[in-house]
């Protein structure tokens, strides 16, 4: 088990529920009513209700927060770019693919505009009423000849089919004038000045010129089948040793991100028995009837593999932690100690090259694309293709290369949780989550705690009903425990922040407002994609923020980075608590010389029943079925 306490940077209380900030915002309101008051504009008593009226509304709560910070949110909203797109497309990247740059004009190429759109008239006023007023004939006469005796079954499925067509066109019109009207209105950025990287090279994310980073990629472990010293070493001997080294300038990134599978490796090996099948045969080890036998059972399992490779992509969850530093050598030393660490612990980590570099930074904003798609770009440009191509903001979602998103922040979490205690939450699909996590300074974070203490005893002192008395007590334990900790043990506060990114490509196609998919999602198609996501982590013990007018900030936090823009609202969570978030339970088999023997949760099994290695001294095979 393992404590993730109540929050340590509680806001004083000037007076019952009324903060320095509050008390600042009524005294501004309070002075600006004095003004009206003595003033000698005309109804100024109608004014002075009003401003009492609006008053009261800024400082109400809205979710525990109050009116005026969510009327901050919605002034930048508005005060800031809404719409990125990339200039320079993956199919320009494609085709200036090992031309040499003194014979092609790049910025031309990068600057071509796209060619315009046949303009499709748009219908006026008064053609639009024209046309619903020959429709509403129509279709009353339609309802006349339904209901008479004499139709027959054609005549009837005509009736309905012109019906559908009808309604479809309708749609359509309807969707396209609402394209058109929105693309009047949008002013395009450019992504560059959206996007947190700039570059990769050497085997490093670059970030400008300030700092780099590294990401690692995780494998999977049988974590539940670990013994309970084993899972306590994997987590403070692993992650947790990472999370303790880490600097308070950068923030460490767990991302969890979905990618298809790539089945390429064991495609090959099928082919491979298949040469050494022609080999037998022509060395007279199998007969003719054997080759041909033999030969049916491998192409079968090729074709399935190409099938699971092209048209029934497989989608997984895949793990990886990002360390970051503004010094390269310093960065290097991070990285080895990190794998070290985590072959300690137990879990296999690698280093990512360039390419695997630009595909990871890919997958998360974007999954439908393939991964060979990279050869055809120069290194010099992995960073651009990288970057998505078009980011639109609205109030309440972030549309990212044409598909809607929900985007949260967790605020509020449970008080004890186990090992592992986002496994669950990070598997679930058409989902990315992103834990950013920065060491507090020691003597800071005592100082924080102790301020908090001492404001939760008079709160518990003061609690007018029993409920609040009990919140603020267990909240006051927590903080006691987390004090004693770091004052006591080799153990270190974070401040942590979760972003979680909910794709939603049944939504896209519902939105009149947003364009059509160019391209089939790979991600699952799940009904009320918000509503489920808010619930699922609910249900653990999670309550989520909607980010409503804090889009921006939540796109810029849930990408891979070293910087938090809401690093001040985290919480203050124990290093090896946040260490035990990570979800190391084993989702799928899939040995690199295995053989496919089935399925589990829609995900293709392959073992290797000649493995041997510390989980695996021995091979047994049992074929239970009926």
């Amino acid at each position: 088990m393992r404590i993730i306490p109540g929050n340590t940077k509680v806001q004083i209380e000037i007076f019952k529920g009324v903060t320095l900030w509050d008390l600042l915002v009524g005294a501004i309101a309070g002075i600006m009513l004095a003004l009206i008051v003595v003033s000698t504009l005309p109804f100024k008593a109608v004014f002075a209700v009003i401003h009492i009226f609006i008053s009261i509304l800024l400082l109400a709560r809205i979710d525990k927060e109050p009116t005026y910070l969510y009327l901050l949110h919605i002034i930048r909203h508005f005060g800031i770019g809404r719409a990125y797109n990339r200039i320079d497309s993956d199919e320009k990247l494609y085709a200036i693919k090992g031309k040499d740059p003194n014979e092609v004009d790049l910025d031309e190429i990068f600057t071509k505009p796209e060619p315009e759109e046949e303009e499709t008239p748009v219908e006026t006023k008064a053609e639009r009423k024209e046309r619903l007023k020959r429709e509403k004939e129509e279709y009353k006469q339609d309802t006349k000849l339904l209901k008479s005796k004499k139709l027959t079954k054609e005549e009837e499925d005509a009736i309905w089919l012109k019906r559908a067509k009808q309604s479809q066109e309708n749609k359509n019109k309807k969707k396209e004038a609402s394209k058109k009207k929105s693309k009047k209105k949008q002013t395009w950025f450019d992504m560059e000045d959206l996007s947190a990287f700039t570059g990769i090279k050497d085997g490093y994310i670059e970030y400008g010129s300030k700092y780099y980073g590294v990401p690692l990629e995780i494998t999977s472990v049988e974590f539940r089948f670990f013994s309970e010293f084993r899972r306590s070493n994997t987590i403070e001997n692993g992650v947790g040793s990472i999370l303790r080294s880490l600097k308070a300038d950068y923030c460490a990134n767990i991302v969890k991100i979905e990618r298809p599978v790539s089945y390429g490796h064991h495609l090959h090996l099928e082919y491979t028995k298949l040469d050494e099948l022609r080999a037998s045969f022509e060395a007279g080890f199998i007969s003719e009837e054997e080759l041909k036998a033999r030969i049916a059972i491998v192409y079968d399992r090729i074709y399935e593999l190409k099938a699971y490779q092209n048209q029934s992509r497989v989608v997984i969850p895949y793990y990886y932690i990002v360390l970051f530093d503004s010094d390269k050598k310093q960065l290097d030393n991070d990285v080895e100690m990190a794998i070290d660490s985590l072959r300690q612990g137990e879990i296999p980590a690698r280093r990512l090259d360039d390419k695997e570099i630009a595909i990871f930074l890919k997958y998360t904003n974007d999954i439908d694309f393939k991964e060979e798609d990279i050869e055809n770009v120069d290194p010099e440009y992995y960073a651009k293709w990288a970057m998505p191509e078009t980011v639109e903001f609205t109030p309440r979602q972030t549309v990212i290369n044409g598909i809607m998103t929900h985007n949260f922040r967790v605020v509020s979490f449970p008080t004890i949780v186990n090992d592992a205690w986002l496994a669950s939450l990070m598997t679930y699909p058409s989902t990315k989550v992103v834990v950013k996590a920065r060491p507090m300074d020691s003597g800071k974070a005592i100082n924080a705690i102790d301020k908090s203490l001492s404001e939760l005893r008079a709160k518990v002192s003061t609690a007018k009903t029993d409920s609040e008395a009990i919140e603020a007590s267990a909240h006051l334990d927590t903080l006691q425990f987390l004090l004693s900790s770091l004052q006591g043990e080799n153990e270190t506060l974070l401040d942590v922040n979760i972003y979680i990114t909910a794709y939603d490509p049944l939504g896209t196609n519902e939105n009149p407002k947003i364009a059509d998919l160019q391209k089939g999602s790979l991600r699952s198609y799940i009904s009320n994609m918000k509503k489920v996501v808010r619930r699922f982590w609910h249900e653990a013990g999670f309550r989520l923020n909607n980010m409503e007018f804090n889009q921006a900030m939540s796109f810029i936090g849930s990408q891979v980075s070293g910087y938090d823009p809401m690093s001040k609202d985290g919480r203050g969570i124990p290093s090896n608590s946040v260490a035990a978030c990570y979800p190391w339970v084993f989702p799928h088999i899939m040995d690199e010389n295995g053989i496919k023997l089935g399925t589990s949760e829609s995900v293709p099994v392959f073992v290797d029943f000649f493995t041997r290695n510390s989980e695996r001294v021995n091979s047994y095979m049992v074929i239970v079925g009926k």
